[in-house]
């Protein structure tokens, strides 16, 4: 079956797309057509670029059609089903012509002609003369228009021992390189390919995207003695055997979302008549054996090592690829280069293993060991805030993933730490008198008013003498102790129109605040245009930016409404407004052994935030925790007798060194 990796990573492509500059240019063509053999990676860029779609169709915006075209008798319904069962706004077609009779590549489009050379049938002269006569065909109807882009996705056959002394090949090296293949091979027949390319290479802009060993999650497109062999073997035994020469080859290999991103990359912004490789890494079998063995140390994998029975001098099977830092997208380099080989080579073993149950995602998680700890930490702060409540006759909520964790779990979300609480804000008048100055003496408010340097749209309330933040917020001097969040639900318009306006100029307003608080120009697209408004911003003070931000989130407080949305201000562009009546009654939910208050229409607010399937779990693949935590340190929390200990260094916000003893 089609495995939940499987669209975690189809859905990391839409993602990507999204998040760089090829949207824009994307919605810029009439029809985007992935024309394919048996590459499973076609179905990844279809699916991404399809879900994209999707979400614009959603928003009533431009964007191409999809579609996938089935060549050369491709075979895998599984991939096809999921295709029309989960990415509805993705077209499948049986072959071209079937194709032609609902679109015209006459209009501006995108084709992509996937040729999969690691697939022995291409050494079979007649399969190869078939193909070269279907690609010249597929050439001259993409060439019909002279916008149109089309691009040879040729997913290269293995790669030989390259010559002594040669690490890497380039693209023109290649031909050089295997110019001894014979006429038949493989590599000669990507010469071929390239060929009818050339012929149009005046006419269209054309370009060839050749791509070594895809790593991906139920993907074969990488030589399986890498891989495969190796989880199977794991899996199958118990083991995985070293052998004398795994240090001595060298490979390279794609991810799947770096390949398909570059694919898009190379379409979009690559020179026209130009051949990019495309790859990511360099390593040996030995590297990938011992980072599945360091990865799944849990399963008490037994290590063997065998000798050869010759050795052999350091070869090397290496695509080149540094050309693709020639085209002019910086931000999708820095992207291309944020995947590591350890996590794509986890994300295809998990998928490979297939057992969820007893194969966990890392062995060491991003709070090393600590969840426990701060979550009874967290636990601590949730109960004096409901202990306040209760003698102030405060109504408040858990709320968000923590209203979720109750129904759900019963306590916390297990891949997660969030405690969330709101309040209307009539309510939240009523909490900041009593709140903050009946805290115990560990916890601390934190809100601009209490706490300048600190600006967030919503309160938080911190533990002392800890440390729990991300990059972002740990760069301003304030307190930055595990918390739990305060959020309160304002009134919004009851109108859609004036919703929408309400909260697209509360998103405007979030990141002008955000921009001021850090007080340097935005690193992404928006770079020019904050460089130039910054000077502007920066003659009034960021206390005045944030009653600028209270003010406009406040606006329809004072009106008759019946919708409302939280502090943020974000959930109403997921889901638009909540309706206000489900605010009105509270029952009691269980929570780590404790009860608290949620909504009465609790089922409503969770369909409403998370979906009609809010119970059911997420893919494995995306149990992670949504905070990018950096620093964590617990003090004297992190041993259970901490508060005994003596003569303990007090914590002071600008680093380690200039601490002092705590007095006795």
């Amino acid at each position: 079956m089609i495995d939940q990796y499987v669209f975690n990573e189809m859905n990391n492509i839409a993602v990507n797309i999204k998040a760089l500059p090829m949207l824009d240019k994307l919605a810029l063509y009439k029809n985007v057509a992935i024309v394919s053999d048996d590459s499973l990676s076609a179905y990844y860029l279809c699916a991404g670029i399809a879900l994209v779609k999707g979400k614009m169709e959603k928003d009533g915006l431009p964007f191409p059609n999809v579609s996938i075209v089935i060549e050369d008798g491709l075979n895998n319904k599984e991939y096809q089903n999921y295709l029309k069962k989960n990415i509805s706004s993705a077209e499948i077609y049986n072959n071209i012509d079937e194709y032609m009779s609902k679109h015209s590549l006459s209009e501006k489009s995108i084709v992509f002609r996937f040729v999969n050379l690691k697939d022995k049938k291409y050494d079979n002269v007649d399969r190869q003369a078939e193909t070269l006569q279907k690609l010249d065909n597929l050439m001259q109807k993409t060439a019909e228009n002279s916008e149109s882009i089309f691009q040879l996705v040729a997913i290269i056959p293995d790669i030989g021992s390259l010559p002594t002394g040669i690490l890497g090949v380039s693209e023109r090296e290649y031909e050089v390189i295997f110019s001894n293949k014979g006429e038949k091979s493989r590599e000669k027949y990507l010469i071929k390919l390239e060929d009818v390319l050339r012929k149009y290479a005046e006419k269209i802009s054309v370009n060839c995207a050749r791509v070594d060993n895809i790593f991906a999650p139920l993907m074969s497109e990488i030589d399986s003695s890498l891989l495969d062999d190796v989880i199977d073997e794991a899996k199958a035994s118990n083991s995985i055997t070293i052998y004398e020469n795994d240090c001595k080859e060298y490979f390279s290999a794609v991810y799947i979302t770096q390949a398909c991103m570059a694919m898009l990359q190379i379409a979009l912004f690559g020179r026209k008549g130009n051949i990019y490789n495309v790859s990511s890494w360099h390593f040996t079998r030995y590297d990938i054996k011992s980072t599945l063995y360091s990865l799944f140390s849990h399963l008490n994998l037994e290590l063997k090592y065998e000798k050869n029975s010759a050795s052999i001098q350091n070869t090397y099977h290496i695509l080149n690829p540094k050309k693709i830092l020639l085209i002019n997208t910086p931000s999708f380099n820095k992207k291309q280069n944020s995947i590591t080989l350890k996590s794509a080579i986890h994300m295809t073993a998990l998928a490979r293993m297939c057992d969820y149950d007893n194969f966990v995602t890392e062995p060491i998680d991003v709070y090393y060991g600590k969840i426990d700890i701060i979550r009874e930490l967290e636990m601590q702060t949730l109960l004096e805030v409901d202990r306040i409540c209760r003698e102030n006759n405060i109504k408040y909520f858990l709320a968000g993933g923590t209203m979720l964790g109750a129904v759900r779990h019963k306590g916390f979300i297990p891949w997660d730490d969030d405690v969330d609480i709101a309040m209307l804000a009539s309510e939240y008048e009523k909490f900041m008198k009593v709140c903050p100055p009946n805290l115990s003496v560990e916890h601390l408010y934190q809100t601009t008013s209490l706490e300048p340097t600190s600006l967030y749209t919503h309160d938080k309330i911190r533990l002392k003498g800890t440390f729990f933040s991300t990059k972002y917020s740990d760069q301003f001097l304030m307190e930055n102790g595990v918390y739990i969040d305060v959020f309160i639900y304002y009134k919004t318009s009851d109108n859609v129109k004036k919703q929408e306006r309400h909260i697209r100029q509360i998103h405007i307003m979030r990141r002008l605040l955000g921009m001021r608080w850090v007080n340097y120009p935005r690193s992404n697209i928006h770079y020019t245009l904050s460089k130039i408004a910054l000077p502007f911003m920066r003659l009034f003070s960021t206390k005045t930016f944030k009653k600028w931000y209270e003010k406009l989130i406040g606006k329809y407080e004072k009106k008759n409404t019946n919708s409302l949305l939280d502090s943020t201000g974000l959930n109403l562009e997921k889901v638009k407004a909540f309706p206000k009546e489900w605010f009105d009654e509270f029952i009691e939910g269980e929570f780590e052994g404790h009860k608290f208050p949620i909504l009465a229409r609790y089922d409503d607010y969770l369909k409403h935030w998370y979906g009609k399937n809010y119970m059911s779990l997420l893919p494995i693949s995306a149990r992670t925790s949504v905070h990018s935590v950096v620093r964590i340190d617990l003090g004297k929390y992190i041993l259970p007798d901490g508060e005994k200990i003596k003569n303990l260094h007090k914590e002071d916000l600008r680093g380690e060194l200039y601490e002092k003893y705590s007095e006795i």
